[in-house]
Formats: structure tokens, C-alpha cells, sequence
């Protein structure tokens, strides 16, 4: 995320970072979120850590908005590990009166423990009971969009990319549109 969004180009916005560009997009999707939505917030780098428990728009527009300024990149990508620690709480906090799911963006692929496999069996909505629905987000050309793709498609949602840093809003409100 501390790398431009394409190394290859100087004009911006591609020579900026995909993380400053990424700030602003989900500042402003925070804002079209209604206040009775709920939402939280992960980062996984070196492990995964859940940096806002999910709760109302209302509650943590503000805690969120801050969390999402002072995001730091720190290299590793733990994309499986994530993925099925997600999906895992999302399933122990299943609630059938809500929609129940993961928007999970990457800029990578899985450079920590774990297999594609793993993650599969883990998100296949046809042997669960109370599954949830894993919205991906593959953000710039380095991101493994293959994977993303076979992980939304086992757990019966979409997989959207941004390119171009000019798709970023464009793909958040593509995988909004499905709540």
C-alpha cells in the first residue's frame, strides 16, 4: 500500500500511494453509509488485527474516520489468515434479520501461512449453515484478483478491481450496491 499505485508512471494520481488514495474513498463511502448501518474495520499486514469492532455508522463514523487517517502500511499481506478469521466471526455473530458479510480489499497476495484451500473450504457457502457472503476488492494490478475472485464466488458474493486509481469510488459503490 506504500508503493505508487503504478511505479511505471509519474503523473499522478498514479505515482501516488495506493494507501493516499485509498484515504479519501473510504472517508467518503463512510459518509454514504446510513447511520443505522453497521460496519467495522480490519487491518492485515504481519497477522491481522481488528482495529473497530463492528458497530452502528453512527457510533463510529468519527473513532473510524480517525483510524482510517492514521493507516500505516506495513508490507506482509496475511490475506488467507484474514479472510477465514473474518468470515469466522461473522459467522459466530450471525444475525439472520441482517446482511452478513466481509468487504475484504487488498492490494496483494498472501505472503503469510496458510493455504488457498484452507480459505476455500472455510468460506463455501454450500456446507454452511449461516454463511457469509465475502465481497473482494482488488485494489491496483499487483493484487491476486484470481484468488479474490474464487473466494467471492465460493462464498456466493462478487469480486470487483480498480485498475486505475480513477475506479476506486466506482468499485466501492459497486460492492455497496449489493446491500
Amino acid at each position: 500500500m506504500n508503493e505508487p499505485f503504478d511505479k511505471n508512471r509519474k503523473d499522478k494520481p498514479y505515482s501516488e500511494s495506493r494507501i493516499a488514495l485509498l484515504k479519501p474513498a473510504i472517508r467518503k463511502q463512510l459518509e454514504y453509509l446510513h447511520p443505522e448501518d453497521e460496519v467495522g474495520l480490519w487491518t492485515f499486514s504481519d497477522g491481522y488485527e481488528e482495529k473497530m469492532p463492528i458497530g452502528k455508522v453512527k457510533n463510529v463514523r468519527g473513532p473510524m474516520l480517525q483510524l482510517v487517517e492514521n493507516l500505516t502500511p506495513k508490507g506482509d499481506t496475511a490475506l488467507y489468515q484474514t479472510v477465514m478469521a473474518a468470515n469466522d466471526k461473522m459467522r459466530r455473530e450471525f444475525d439472520p434479520n441482517l446482511i452478513n458479510a466481509v468487504v475484504f480489499l487488498t492490494d496483494g497476495e498472501n505472503t503469510e501461512a496458510g493455504t488457498k484451500e484452507q480459505v476455500l473450504q472455510n468460506v463455501d457457502a454450500d456446507r454452511l449453515d449461516n454463511s457469509v457472503r465475502i465481497f473482494t476488492m482488488a485494489y491496483g494490478a499487483q493484487a491476486d484478483s484470481r484468488v479474490l475472485d474464487e473466494i467471492a464466488q465460493k462464498s456466493k458474493a462478487r469480486s470487483y478491481q480498480a485498475v486505475d486509481p480513477h475506479g476506486i469510488d466506482k468499485m466501492f459503490v459497486n460492492v455497496f450496491s449489493n446491500f
